[in-house]
């Protein structure tokens, strides 16, 4: 008998990735991620219960030998399934800049979905954990880094007005992390050490602080460097999050959410009901904006 382990592909990341996120649901609520191998480039085709995501088979067959590789799949796979989560499909654009605008969703809240998988899926953790790259968060921040960096030349280098620039896309993801991680830590320093561990690790100077070191070490990376140097915009944050809240209400309409029965700690990070006036989210957002305004000013560091 043969000690040696099977090589692992892409088909095992796609698989324990479908197992895991299908899992984040109560199972009485019978939510099924649907994937098919067809077509030459990831997509979501479909929508209600046709609704599916399509991936190449070259993805599938791509040889699995670092974290770094699981990364790049993963962040592949989390796109692809934000526009599937949110039912982007049902959806008319009715310019390119509501095209655009879901992308951009689906970067940013796509890559969350990455990182709870490789945080929290019990399959993906079992099947990858072991692999060079995964023991720590530091070396799982360098693979996605290294994983963004292919990927800008790559997945997200599309020349279309449809779609952000490659580096307004690995800013964006970049986004994606910096605001899973800080969940993360708040809900890892509560669990530690209670409710007064909770609140420092949620102070804006605290969140401040860890970001820029977390950009620090992404940013480590010479091809993300290089991307940082091209300044991506950011003139049209706000007005793209007003297109995207309100696509998904239209969607939503009026439903508990987009889909219901997603568990309560995977919930921390991946809502899915955006039924909020919009009064309300514009309120929410202004006084983010500010407090991190006067947190920037208060550590002296310079902001546009």
């Amino acid at each position: 008998m043969s000690n040696i382990e099977p090589a692992l592909t892409g088909q095992d990341v796609v698989e324990a990735f479908k197992s895991d996120v299908e899992n984040f649901f109560e199972a009485r609520h019978g939510f099924e991620l649907r994937i098919e191998t067809a077509g030459d480039d990831p997509t979501c085709r479909g929508s209600g219960p046709t609704a599916r995501i399509q991936l190449p088979e070259t993805m599938m067959g791509h040889s699995v030998e670092s974290f770094t590789d699981v990364a790049l799949l993963l962040l592949v796979l989390g796109h692809e399934t934000a526009h599937y989560l949110h039912r982007h499909n049902e959806h008319y654009d009715e310019s390119a800049l509501e095209y655009r605008a879901l992308e951009v969703w689906a970067d940013y809240f796509g890559t969350k979905v990455a990182m709870v998988v490789m945080t929290l899926g019990e399959k993906t953790l079992r099947c990858f954990g072991n692999l060079s790259g995964a023991t720590n968060t530091g070396s799982r921040l360098d693979a996605l880094a290294s994983a963004l960096a292919n990927l800008s030349g790559s997945y997200f280098n599309i020349t279309s007005p449809k779609y952000p620039s490659a580096s307004e896309r690995v800013s964006t993801c970049i986004r994606g992390m910096l605001s899973f991680f800080e969940v993360q830590f708040g809900l890892q320093a509560g669990a530690e050490g209670g409710e007064a561990a909770y609140r420092k690790a949620m102070q804006p100077r605290t969140i401040v602080e860890r970001a820029l070191k977390l950009q620090m070490r992404l940013y480590g990376n010479s091809t993300l460097g290089s991307l940082a140097d091209t300044s991506p915009r950011q003139d049209c944050e706000y007005s793209e999050l007003k297109i995207i809240a309100a696509i998904h209400r239209k969607i939503q309409n009026g439903q508990p959410a987009l889909f219901e029965g997603l568990k309560p700690l995977q919930s921390q990070w991946l809502s899915l009901n955006y039924d909020l006036p919009d009064e309300l989210q514009a309120a929410i957002a202004k006084k983010r904006r500010e407090l991190l305004k006067k947190t920037l000013e208060d550590m002296d560091i310079s902001h546009g």
